[in-house]
């Protein structure tokens, strides 16, 4: 067993949401403890009776069981779904853990330790958590306040609460999107990873990290969605009864989260396969200029006058790709692309 393979487990199991979920690593694997597992069904269970106790006990004429007790399945439902997606994505990595060891230099282990040092930080992750949390019902009280007596939702004191839980979670989940980011950054710097001279793209550990990284993006997309679909149902078609001063300002404001959220999920797709590349790109020119070194010391292999297994050589690296992306990764890159870019189209329709 590996390097990475070997301790990799054991930095599963400090991944908060999973480390409250009750991760441990486990004779190279990582188990759940069911008394984690249990409590966490118990909040969950907690939590949908207290929603349709306050629906129950509502007044009928304010709708609490279409205006209100949807949308608290509905992000108890996105943030329960959270654990099941760290799980799967942590264990993608650690299938290819094996292969990432086998082209990891000891500059790429000693960057990988200090990346999980602070990374795996429980005050990092705990406070890009707890950012969301408080900033999710900060900002559903701004938007009730505004948008008033026409707001298509009911809010109950439950709703905060669901928001807040909600947020810690995806605040704490994002968190890995940057990390996972800069983790990739650090691998791909010179001398990180032994990349196969003849065709880069192709080490086994690189083309898988790449593809997870994709999947990551697409998975991103695909939230981004489901987060700001509460955003456009609640504050559409309430113009008329928005005071003339505050249109302009909520419309700037929706932009400006739909663009942010569409950037953050372009940068999760796009940045990792820049660095991914721009290390193929390096090693490839690097041999490429070795066996142009070693045709030049035969001149009629070099004027073209004679063969040589070189020349043969150097056309197969040329031929290689410069990318670890092809078309194996289309779902993927579409889905993500797709994903990021919607909530602007429908953003700029509701303007």
């Amino acid at each position: 067993m590996g390097w990475l393979r070997a301790r990799y487990p054991h930095d599963i199991s400090r991944v908060l949401l999973l480390r409250i979920a009750g991760a441990r690593a486990v004779d190279g694997r990582v188990a759940y403890d069911i008394v984690n597992i249990l409590g966490l069904l118990v909040t969950l269970i907690g939590l949908c009776c207290w929603c349709v106790l306050e629906a129950v006990t509502s007044p009928a004429d304010e709708s609490p069981f279409t205006k209100f007790l949807p949308w608290c399945a509905y992000f108890l439902t996105v943030g329960a779904s959270l654990f099941y997606l760290c799980h799967r994505l942590t264990q993608a990595f650690l299938h290819i853990t094996v292969s990432l060891d086998r082209c990891m230099t000891e500059y790429g282990q000693r960057d990988y330790h200090r990346w999980s040092r602070y990374a795996l930080s429980p005050w990092l992750q705990g406070a890009a958590g707890l950012i969301l949390a408080a900033g999710a019902p900060i900002a559903l009280v701004v938007v009730q306040r505004v948008v008033g007596a026409a707001s298509p939702i009911v809010v109950l004191p439950p709703s905060y609460f669901v928001l807040g839980v909600t947020g810690f979670l995806v605040g704490a989940t994002a968190y890995w999107a940057v990390a996972g980011m800069v983790l990739v950054r650090r691998l791909t710097r010179p001398r990180r990873l032994r990349l196969y001279p003849l065709n880069p793209a192709r080490t086994p550990g690189v083309e898988e990290l790449a593809q997870v990284m994709l999947t990551a993006f697409a998975v991103a997309g695909i939230y981004s969605v489901l987060l700001l679909f509460p955003l456009f149902y609640w504050t559409s078609g309430v113009d008329d009864a928005l005071p003339p001063g505050l249109m302009e300002p909520i419309r700037i404001v929706k932009l400006l989260l739909i663009g942010l959220c569409g950037l953050a999920t372009l940068g999760v797709g796009i940045v990792p396969q820049f660095h991914i590349s721009s290390a193929i790109r390096a090693v490839r020119r690097t041999t490429m200029l070795r066996l142009l070194r070693r045709i030049e010391e035969d001149p009629k292999v070099w004027r073209g006058l004679n063969s040589s297994p070189l020349t043969e050589i150097l056309s197969k690296v040329s031929e290689a790709p410069a990318s670890t992306l092809g078309s194996a990764n289309v779902v993927q890159i579409t889905v993500g692309v797709a994903a990021a870019i919607l909530p602007t189209v429908i953003g700029l329709v509701n303007l």
